[in-house]
């Protein structure tokens, strides 16, 4: 199992624009069929911060859900203020041992 961190940084007057697009984005990775990410925002740490945090069963699995989410045109138009809005971003992917 592993465990898919992806963090933004975002500018803070685009805030409230980011969170709105990181939702309707992953209502999108629902309706194709994907186990949506758990959505987070800073409480502590860098300011303005929004995560997605995915499971997903291999580095395989990863890949596949990847090219299909990221090829579908109604995730791209939900994304794209997330990306409008961001500074900068990082993923991690972690293997769950215990």
């Amino acid at each position: 199992m592993l465990i898919v961190i992806n963090e933004f940084h975002i500018e803070p007057s685009k805030i409230k624009q980011a969170t709105e697009a990181a939702k309707a984005a992953q209502a999108q990775i629902g309706k194709l069929g994907h186990k949506p990410h758990k959505i987070l925002t800073d409480v502590t740490g860098e300011f303005y911060t929004l995560m997605f945090i995915g499971e997903f069963e291999s580095l395989a699995a990863l890949e596949k859900t990847m090219e299909g989410v990221m090829s579908n045109p109604d995730f791209q138009k939900a994304y794209q203020p997330l990306r409008d809005a961001m500074r900068s971003g990082s993923r991690r992917i972690m293997r769950v041992i215990g």
